[in-house]
């Protein structure tokens, strides 16, 4: 006589891993329903952001949709830092970060619709450019007001204990105000946006605007090589400690204002903005002090423009 060993099949369908992260968020964070939303505006190392125009008041959002189940992303740090991070800090710091919504999570696929706060630094620099109307002196006052409103958001972001990791051209949105045309700037992209914890914090962000100590965590094989005016090697691979984190967005800042308005600040200022240590980088109070105490050599820098292209962030 046989015993046949019979496979019992269930017909549950298989757990959602992504639902208990969503059940642990706060639950006055607003759940909606996301909008239709055709044009894309934007590309990201998380995912694509569309453009959504209400058709009753015409207002425009900016709606984010991420696939958790890529590779590159680690979905519990991100569902944090897009959802809870970035709400927190939208209502903390509303005169400089883009609103935060509500969000929507359906199918592993999350949805986070944000106020839009116009075009990217970048682009708006390369409509500035290409204008023969405004004046040189004009585009230099409007640089200043813009860089002058980046450090402000920064110091909001820092006073209310968070690092942004991204700061870059096409994390700063520039928007005109039609009626008395000021210029207001707003960072967006929480993808990154990390609280200052006990813990270490995984390094994050894009290469070309990193600050040096955390492209030696991110890259130590490859830093320990080059050896030059970085820290002990005492650092986790991937990983950074909270000290001087507040550093890494000033050198970041200070990477954009090299590249785009380099006589800004004087030049001994700006070798300290991108010092390769930290602690000898000035705080945002000095940089905003130098910012509206003093004029900057506006006219000298006409002729070290160079040629800008989009970065990707790395994973």
């Amino acid at each position: 006589m046989y015993q046949h060993n019979i496979m019992k099949l269930s017909l549950r369908p298989p757990e959602d891993p992504f639902k208990p992260m969503f059940d642990r968020l706060d639950t006055k964070i607003p759940l909606i329903n996301p909008p239709s939303a055709t044009k894309r505006i934007m590309s990201g190392a998380f995912g694509q952001t569309y453009l959504h125009i209400d058709a009753e008041t015409k207002k425009k959002y900016a709606v984010k949709v991420i696939d958790l189940t890529k590779p590159s992303i680690n979905a519990g740090e991100l569902i944090k830092n897009e959802i809870e991070n970035y709400y927190d800090i939208s209502h903390k710091c509303p005169d400089y970060f883009c609103q935060f919504i509500g969000y929507h999570y359906d199918n592993n696929i999350l949805t986070i619709v944000m106020d839009y706060c116009g075009m990217d630094f970048f682009e708006y620099y390369a409509h500035m450019l290409a204008d023969n109307k405004t004046s040189l002196r004009k585009k230099f006052a409007m640089l200043k007001s813009i860089f002058t409103q980046i450090a402000e958001a920064l110091q909001c972001l820092h006073q209310h204990g968070y690092v942004h990791f991204d700061v870059k051209p096409e994390n700063i949105t520039v928007q005109k105000n039609p009626n008395n045309n000021k210029i207001k700037v707003k960072l967006i992209d929480a993808g990154s946006l990390t609280k200052y914890s006990t813990n270490p914090v995984r390094v994050q962000g894009t290469l070309d605007y990193m600050a040096p100590e955390l492209k030696h965590a991110y890259l130590p094989k490859y830093l320990q090589k080059t050896k030059k005016n970085l820290p002990s090697s005492s650092v986790t691979p991937g990983y950074v400690s909270n000290a001087d984190l507040g550093g890494t967005d000033i050198y970041s800042y200070g990477k954009m204002v090299q590249a785009y308005y380099p006589t800004l600040f004087d030049d001994d200022f700006m070798r300290e903005l991108t010092h390769p240590l930290p602690f000898r980088r000035p705080s945002l109070p000095e940089i905003l002090n130098k910012l509206r105490g003093s004029s900057s050599s506006s006219s000298s820098s006409g002729g070290r423009r160079r040629r800008h292209t989009k970065k990707s962030r790395q994973p």
